[in-house]
């Protein structure tokens, strides 16, 4: 359920940083960071994709860590409370970990991309 919300927002997000990259190539001053944006909306999608598994890795973990807690000796209010708590964190955690896949993606994309001009600058310089 929570990807219902998740996906559509990442989709514009990732044909926004798209469609400014492809603006910002119109403007002569400006056309270097065209480049940038588009790597950078590259990388959001591995960085989504791991900010989920990272996500699901660590719930994972810690389901398995509190499976063997007897819940079912607690009262009704005290299971429920802990049922929607759990439920609230997951859905917190998950938005917060797709937020923070897609801003390191972003990071890294950027930095793919300026360590390709590094590259090509030490090959320019090796080849004088």
């Amino acid at each position: 359920m929570p990807y219902f919300f998740i996906l559509p927002v990442y989709f514009a997000l990732f044909a926004g940083l798209l469609a400014i990259s492809a603006m910002v190539r119109l403007w002569p001053a400006f056309r270097w960071v065209s480049s940038y944006l588009f790597y950078g909306a590259l990388g959001t999608f591995p960085g989504l994709l791991a900010g989920n598994f990272l996500f699901w890795s660590g719930l994972l973990g810690f389901v398995m860590l509190f499976r063997h807690v007897p819940i079912a000796q607690a009262g009704e209010v005290v299971r429920n409370t802990v049922a929607v708590g759990f439920l609230a964190a997951a859905g917190i955690g998950l938005v917060i970990a797709n937020c923070a896949g897609c801003a390191s993606g972003f990071v890294a994309g950027l930095w793919w991309r300026a360590r390709r001009d590094q590259r090509r600058e030490m090959q320019a310089d090796g080849a004088e």
